[in-house]
């Protein structure tokens, strides 16, 4: 079975409640026939190396634009959650799923209808609700 790992800065507060998130959206894949089944596992305390977990917290500190002095402070009361989606009977890609996933991490965009102003999609993104990384084991 594929299995979608995030790693993700969370606050212990939001972290199990996170955990349903992805449960609802994988309900919903499944009810779309995008896979047949799958599993959700919430790890407290991943294994995570330092540099990631430095990248997390700066990445959450700067998207805010606070300084980098900052990180400390910033992301004092986080630290990093894993959850495992092990998926089954995917129909498409695993890596279009993990991006499905991802949405509960990251806000959407409000785009304007104007497609010039679209060019310009930086000036769009959302800084993710909770920073996190993706890896996909098959």
């Amino acid at each position: 079975m594929p299995t979608i790992h995030f790693v993700c800065l969370v606050d212990d507060e939001h972290a199990a409640p996170l955990a349903g998130r992805f449960e609802q959206v994988a309900q919903l894949l499944v009810r779309d026939g995008k896979m047949s089944s799958f599993t959700v596992t919430h790890d407290e305390n991943p294994q995570v190396a330092p540099e990631v977990d430095a990248q997390l917290r700066l990445t959450y500190t700067t998207d805010r634009d606070h300084d980098v002095d900052e990180v400390a402070e910033i992301t004092g009361g986080m630290r990093p959650h894993g959850y495992r989606i092990g998926v089954e009977g995917v129909q498409g890609s695993v890596n279009q799923i993990a991006m499905i996933l991802s949405r509960v991490l990251t806000p959407a965009a409000d785009l304007p209808a104007d497609g010039v102003q679209l060019h310009r999609e930086e000036d769009f993104e959302q800084p993710a609700t909770f920073p996190w990384t993706v890896e996909i084991y098959r």
